[in-house]
């Protein structure tokens, strides 16, 4: 399926997807139909309508790690429109959880492994480019000297 949010999100949505990227070391920007995902490495995004208008819905999203495969994830939405009308905010709370159990159904459905040192040894397609963009710093945080925030007392932050 090639939409993630076919009941919800982008149950409207095309399956003739166009992503226009750009990236440098630390940020993503990635837009795809009317949203804008700004990805700033390591661990946040914040995802914006792509074109500005007097309605505006803004979600900032944190992933932090707490076990080797266990990631806490924090979410914050807001929104600028409908902001008097009673009950609204139960509504959006709830279509957002709607959101995120279908965000559950993909990353639960995934099977995890390293990262391997070469990407060739997997077939990519124009749209996974933000992730191998992704994955490339990744890798490059990972093999380098760059400083860490260890949560282990034994050890300090480089």
């Amino acid at each position: 399926m090639p939409i993630a949010h076919n009941k919800t999100i982008g149950k409207k949505s095309s399956t003739d997807i166009h992503i226009e990227f750009e990236g440098d070391d630390n940020h993503i920007r990635v837009k795809n139909g009317k949203g804008l995902l700004q990805y700033t490495f390591p661990q946040q995004w914040i995802l914006t309508p792509a074109k500005e208008g007097r309605s505006k819905f803004i979600n900032f999203v944190t992933f932090t790690p707490i076990e080797q495969e266990l990631t806490a994830i924090y979410g914050l939405a807001g929104r600028n429109f409908a902001r008097f009308v009673p009950g609204m905010s139960h509504i959006f709370s709830r279509y957002s959880g709607k959101v995120l159990e279908e965000d559950r159904a993909v990353v639960e459905s995934q099977h995890p492994r390293p990262i391997p040192e070469t990407l060739r040894i997997e077939a990519h397609v124009p749209a996974d480019g933000p992730q191998v963009r992704f994955r490339n710093r990744w890798y490059d945080f990972l093999v380098n000297d760059e400083p860490r925030v260890r949560l282990d007392p034994e050890t300090t932050s480089s």
